[in-house]
């Protein structure tokens, strides 16, 4: 599997249960269906999740995540 590949399938499936545990925990705190409970999943996820990067380096691209709350990068 290509770095590439990896990065961004480690991201959406960090992505995915981020938003799922989110939701499930706002729909556990509130019963009714409205933009609150649709909308905070979305914005805590995308903030949360740890996003692609891309360094270009002469030997070619690496490929790794970076997290708001460590500094580092994760290279695959």
């Amino acid at each position: 599997m290509s770095p590439k590949i990896k990065t961004y399938l480690v991201y959406s499936i960090s992505f995915l249960v981020l938003f799922m545990g989110t939701f499930f925990i706002t729909k556990a705190i509130t019963n009714k269906t409205s933009v609150f409970t649709t909308m905070l999943p979305i914005i805590v996820a995308v903030v949360v999740a740890p996003k692609p990067h891309v360094a270009q380096y002469q030997s070619g691209k690496r490929y790794g995540l970076k997290w708001i709350f460590k500094k580092d990068v994760w290279w695959f």
